[in-house]
């Protein structure tokens, strides 16, 4: 869409202008009547060189219609205005992206740049431009206002840039997949002198007994880990503050995965969308950003939570979920991170940790 108005030095211009023309026509100042004549007929040439210098811009090409980079970023993207008669307007421009927040726009050669700052991790859709215009006597305004539905900005969480912990698997013994690390599994992981502390159950005797001076020997086992995780992202109602939740929820969500990665799992993320049950295959950190930014840009739906929770291994979910009761009696059934934000849930299970951003995974 594009307006034009007159400025506020142009509506003083024009008043000037007619109030010539008034006293030049009742005084019969024919020197006064001709600078009158000749200042409206600049205002109306203005009018036109404003009208044929912006034509055409309305179809300004946006040269990147997806950007991506990490909560805190400094990113930007840029518009080609691509008209040659922009040399003696004058232009501003200014931009928006729901839950975004814009930084000053920059204007050379024809183009614009329009940089964002990155408060909150998730995908946002869709650009807003509108570019102001003025004629060289300042006299007039011209507005463009440009939609681009296309634009897609990714913001990914700070966590998957994190490095991962020191793995603390020996607590996971269920699974196909040896995990690397000490456990309670069947297989073999190393063999170590016998400490007072240790089980008399893994002592290697066969290793004591070929011993010269009968020194013990333990047999330390391997941990074993699924070789793929579910893991259930349950949004299930609508919040007036999604923004920071989302944010918050993915920060989580991406310490959560990172540390299954690094453990060796693939993970099956899924959750409920308007057109259904969705599920991602995970299996390194590219597919777990993917997967995060996917969730966030969908809309809330409640209808599939009894199905997502019973199809997962671990839920994550928020606080209002659990003000539920249906959903708070189901979820204690299971592993799950409950994203922290003001609510009074009905239970937390024993098997829940809430997280606000400081917890280890």
């Amino acid at each position: 869409t594009s307006t034009v108005a007159s400025t506020e030095r142009g509506r003083d211009y024009l008043k000037g202008t007619f109030a010539a023309a008034v006293i030049s026509t009742l005084l019969d100042i024919r020197i006064t009547l001709a600078l009158s004549l000749a200042l409206a007929m600049m205002a109306v040439i203005m009018v036109l060189f404003l009208f044929l210098a912006t034509r055409g811009v309305g179809k300004a090409a946006l040269e990147q219609n997806h950007i991506r980079g990490f909560k805190g970023d400094r990113l930007s993207t840029t518009v080609a205005l691509g008209h040659g008669r922009l040399g003696w307007t004058s232009i501003s421009a200014s931009s928006a992206i729901a839950g975004v927040e814009e930084a000053r726009a920059t204007i050379q050669d024809g183009k614009v740049t329009l940089p964002f700052e990155t408060r909150y991790a998730g995908r946002f859709r869709g650009l807003r431009l509108r570019l102001e215009f003025s004629d060289p006597l300042q006299l007039y305004s011209k507005v463009h206002e440009i939609s681009y539905e296309d634009f897609t900005f990714d913001v990914l969480p700070l966590s998957l840039l994190r490095p991962p912990s020191a793995r603390k698997a020996a607590m996971l013994t269920l699974g196909e997949e040896p995990a690397g690390a000490p456990g309670m599994g069947q297989e073999l992981f190393n063999i170590d002198e016998y400490q007072p502390f240790s089980d008399t159950k893994n002592i290697i005797w066969k290793r004591v007994a070929r011993s010269a001076d009968q020194s013990l020997f333990i047999r330390i086992r391997e941990s074993n880990v699924p070789s793929v995780i579910r893991v259930g992202l349950l949004d299930a109602v609508r919040r007036d503050e999604r923004l920071g939740w989302v944010d918050l929820f993915c920060e989580g969500v991406g310490l959560l995965g990172k540390e299954l990665i690094d453990l060796g799992c693939r993970l099956e993320v899924s959750y409920g969308s308007p057109s259904g049950l969705t599920v991602c295959q995970v299996s390194d950190l590219k597919d777990l950003a993917e997967a995060l930014l996917s969730f966030s840009s969908s809309a809330s739906d409640a209808r599939f939570a009894d199905q997502l929770i019973d199809q997962s291994d671990v839920v994550v979910t928020g606080l209002r979920e659990v003000e539920e009761p249906d959903i708070a009696r189901t979820l204690s059934r299971k592993p799950s991170m409950l994203v922290h934000e003001r609510a009074s849930p009905m239970y937390i299970g024993e098997r829940s940790v809430v997280f606000s951003g400081r917890e280890s995974i």
